[in-house]
Protein backbone atom coordinates (compact mmCIF):
# COMPACT_ATOMS: atom_id res chain seq x y z
CA UNK A 1 0.00 0.00 0.00
CA UNK A 2 1.53 3.31 -1.09
CA UNK A 3 1.34 6.43 1.08
CA UNK A 4 -0.09 9.56 -0.47
CA UNK A 5 1.60 12.94 0.03
CA UNK A 6 -0.74 13.94 2.89
CA UNK A 7 0.16 10.82 4.85
CA UNK A 8 3.85 11.52 4.33
CA UNK A 9 3.45 15.08 5.59
CA UNK A 10 1.51 13.92 8.64
CA UNK A 11 4.25 11.40 9.40
CA UNK A 12 6.58 14.37 10.02
CA UNK A 13 4.74 15.09 13.29
CA UNK A 14 5.65 11.68 14.68
CA UNK A 15 8.05 11.80 17.67
CA UNK A 16 10.21 9.14 16.00
CA UNK A 17 10.49 11.32 12.89
CA UNK A 18 11.49 14.27 15.08
CA UNK A 19 14.14 12.15 16.80
CA UNK A 20 15.59 11.05 13.46
CA UNK A 21 15.60 14.64 12.26
CA UNK A 22 17.36 15.79 15.46
CA UNK A 23 19.97 13.05 15.12
CA UNK A 24 20.64 14.10 11.53
CA UNK A 25 21.04 17.72 12.66
CA UNK A 26 23.56 16.66 15.31
CA UNK A 27 25.50 14.63 12.75
CA UNK A 28 25.64 17.60 10.35
CA UNK A 29 26.75 20.02 13.08
CA UNK A 30 29.48 17.63 14.28
CA UNK A 31 30.74 17.35 10.71
CA UNK A 32 30.78 21.13 10.27
CA UNK A 33 32.57 21.63 13.60
CA UNK A 34 35.21 19.05 12.70
CA UNK A 35 36.08 21.14 9.64
CA UNK A 36 36.85 24.24 11.74
CA UNK A 37 40.40 25.18 12.72
CA UNK A 38 41.34 23.74 16.12
CA UNK A 39 41.42 27.17 17.82
CA UNK A 40 37.84 27.84 16.72
CA UNK A 41 36.74 24.41 17.96
CA UNK A 42 38.45 25.08 21.30
CA UNK A 43 36.76 28.48 21.67
CA UNK A 44 33.34 26.98 21.02
CA UNK A 45 33.95 24.17 23.50
CA UNK A 46 35.07 26.62 26.19
CA UNK A 47 32.05 28.84 25.56
CA UNK A 48 29.27 26.30 24.98
CA UNK A 49 30.32 23.24 26.96
CA UNK A 50 32.21 24.81 29.86
CA UNK A 51 30.25 28.10 29.79
CA UNK A 52 33.41 30.17 30.20
CA UNK A 53 33.33 33.94 29.88
CA UNK A 54 35.11 35.59 26.97
CA UNK A 55 37.74 36.80 29.43
CA UNK A 56 38.40 33.27 30.71
CA UNK A 57 38.77 32.03 27.14
CA UNK A 58 41.06 34.94 26.32
CA UNK A 59 43.27 34.24 29.33
CA UNK A 60 43.69 30.56 28.42
CA UNK A 61 44.29 31.25 24.73
CA UNK A 62 46.53 34.28 25.22
CA UNK A 63 44.33 36.66 23.21
CA UNK A 64 42.06 39.60 24.02
CA UNK A 65 38.49 39.15 25.21
CA UNK A 66 37.37 41.41 22.37
CA UNK A 67 39.03 39.10 19.83
CA UNK A 68 37.27 36.12 21.44
CA UNK A 69 33.92 37.90 21.08
CA UNK A 70 34.52 38.77 17.43
CA UNK A 71 35.89 35.33 16.58
CA UNK A 72 33.02 33.48 18.28
CA UNK A 73 30.50 35.62 16.43
CA UNK A 74 32.16 34.83 13.09
CA UNK A 75 32.48 31.12 13.86
CA UNK A 76 28.84 30.82 14.91
CA UNK A 77 27.75 32.61 11.75
CA UNK A 78 29.93 30.32 9.63
CA UNK A 79 28.55 27.19 11.32
CA UNK A 80 24.95 28.35 10.90
CA UNK A 81 25.48 29.24 7.23
CA UNK A 82 27.00 25.84 6.51
CA UNK A 83 24.19 24.15 8.41
CA UNK A 84 21.53 25.97 6.41
CA UNK A 85 23.36 25.12 3.18
CA UNK A 86 23.30 21.46 4.15
CA UNK A 87 19.56 21.68 4.88
CA UNK A 88 19.02 23.07 1.39
CA UNK A 89 21.03 20.23 -0.13
CA UNK A 90 23.75 22.58 -1.35
CA UNK A 91 26.50 21.16 0.81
Amino acid sequence: MALDSNELLMAGDDPIWEQVSAQESVRIIKEILSELPQDDQDMLIYKVVYEWSNQEIADVMGISANYVSVRLSRVRKKVMNKYHESEDGVR
